[in-house]
């Protein structure tokens, strides 16, 4: 298992955590895996959504790393993906998948990029 690098923010350690999610009802257990796992900074709180493997949780504390932190709220910030269907899809056809970064707090996003670099690049250089 890849070890867990410290937080970018405050520079504190971070744990894996373990949700059960059994405990919130039998709707949600229908929905999401029973057992969810997420990074937790035992600093300032930060944290990554929750995955279904602690492999992947770790992949993501990891990862976003590389991106700066939301200039308007603080918030963490991810990187999405979107893709184009219909009536754009014949405009665009050559490409069919684009990235762009989302604060998960406030939802302040870049535009639309070909590549997952130029998604991180326009977040990292705003103003």
């Amino acid at each position: 298992m890849k070890k867990l690098e410290f937080c970018r923010r405050c520079g504190n350690s971070a744990e894996i955590r373990h949700v059960r999610i059994r405990d919130l009802g039998m709707l949600i257990k229908f929905h999401f895996h029973s057992n969810q796992y997420y990074v937790y900074c035992t600093g300032c709180s930060a944290k990554t959504r929750a995955y279904h493997k602690e492999e992947l949780a770790i992949k993501d504390w990891n990862d976003r790393r590389n991106l700066k932190f939301c200039p308007f709220c603080g918030g963490t910030a991810e990187l999405k993906l979107s893709r184009v269907k219909g009536f754009f899809r014949r405009l665009f056809s050559r490409f069919t998948h684009y990235q762009y970064v989302k604060c998960s707090k406030c939802g302040a996003s870049t535009e639309l990029q070909v590549t997952t670099e130029n998604a991180t690049d326009k977040w990292n250089m705003r103003i």
